[in-house]
This record gives structure tokens, sequence and C-alpha cells, in this order.
């Protein structure tokens, strides 16, 4: 090859932990190589590139390539984003991000996610005034192993939960932190502003006795 067509081809740099944690999450070496094409795409300032050029450039079936986007998108590797770019207009771009949130879970130590289950479980507890059931734990783990939902956003879901006097405080939790991830709620304070806005709604058309007598969150009981 020469020389100048190498150096106009240009490079991609990846990160080496996409090669180190992509078996550990369940991707595939064909999404693999997808997402990298993806990368140089971006890399070469094309964040939402045409599947139609790009299968012509590497040679691959335009449904083939649509059927890795969906993977990526399925497992969250990947979101689909729209920005302003620098003049102001609204466009899509491909986030590549979510990947490496996945790989930061993977990089805790087992001992490090063990001791802060213990620890975030002994604090549920403490609010729900008793020890919590094995179907409890289980839900809690997989709310801590999904990885959407901080022990922080879970903690205040559990006292809406209490507040709001459900019977299964950690159903009522679950379907308040699903009502969060829907709107695009993931922070502790987005999630306070939330609580504080619809109970202004409330005070706004009840009456004081009155209010104190309607769920906040009405619709997912």
């Amino acid at each position: 090859m020469e020389v100048k067509r190498y150096l106009e081809a240009g490079e991609t740099t990846a990160s080496n932990l996409l090669f180190l944690y992509y078996r550990q999450l369940q991707m595939t070496d064909e999404e693999l190589v997808f997402y990298l094409q993806l990368v140089r795409m971006q890399q070469q300032g094309d964040y939402f590139p045409n599947f139609q050029t790009m299968a012509e450039e590497i040679m691959c079936p335009v449904d083939k390539m649509y059927q890795l986007l969906d993977q990526l998108l399925q497992k969250q590797f990947i979101a689909i984003e729209t920005r302003r770019n620098t003049e102001g207009k609204q466009e899509d771009v491909y986030d590549l991000s979510p990947i490496f949130d996945q790989i930061q879970l993977l990089m805790i130590p087992i001992g490090d996610k063990e001791d802060q289950t213990k620890s975030v479980i002994r604090e549920i507890e403490q609010l729900l005034g008793g020890v919590m059931s094995s179907t409890d734990v289980m839900m809690l783990n997989e709310w801590l192993a999904d990885g959407r939902y901080s022990p922080e956003l879970i903690k205040l879901s559990i006292k809406e939960a209490l507040i709001q006097q459900a019977q299964k405080p950690l159903v009522y939790a679950n379907k308040i932190l699903d009502s969060w991830h829907n709107e695009g709620i993931d922070t502790v304070e987005a999630a306070t502003a939330q609580i504080t806005a619809r109970r202004q709604q409330i005070i706004e058309k009840q009456a004081p006795k009155e209010m104190l007598k309607v769920p906040i969150y009405h619709n997912l009981s």
C-alpha cells in the first residue's frame, strides 16, 4: 500500500476496555465490529452515518447493519439522542457512551458489589422498619444489577411509596422507578423536583384535608 494512501485513510482509536470486557457484556464479535465502525465514523465527524453509504464501504448488507444497530440499542450499548448542532438546528446522533457505564459496573470488585448491596439492604430495612423478604431482596438486586437506578434513587422511591402508605412498598417503588425512567429522570435532584411539582399540583386542585388522601402516583396503583 502506498504511504500516502495509508496516511489519508487515517486511524481509529478505541478504548482497550472494549476488548477486555465485551465478552463479559455478552457482546458478539459482529456487534463489536459494528460498534467500532460507528466509532470510526464519529471520529471522522459523522455522528449519524448513512447506512447505505456505510454498507458500500464495508461491504455489509444494509438490513444486517440495521439488525446490529437494533441489537446494540436493545442491549443499551448505545443510544440515539437529539442534540443541537453549531448552527442551532436539532439533529440525531448515536451516543456511544452507554456501554462504558456497563463496563464500569463490571470493573467494581465482586466484594465491593456485595458490600454495597448489603449496605443498601440495611438502609432500606431501616426505612421499612423490618427485614426484607427474599422476593424484595431479589427485586432490589435486579435494580442494582440493571444499573439504571442509583441506590439513592431507589431509596427515594421507597420513601415515596411509604408516604403513599403502599401495602407493598417495593412493588409500588418499582412503579415509581419505571415512571421516572420513562420520563428520563435518573437523578435524585430531578426526581425530587418532580415530586415537588406533583405535590404543588395537588395543593392547587385539592382542599388541604383532601390532599393527604390523594396518592401522588395515583396512576400507578
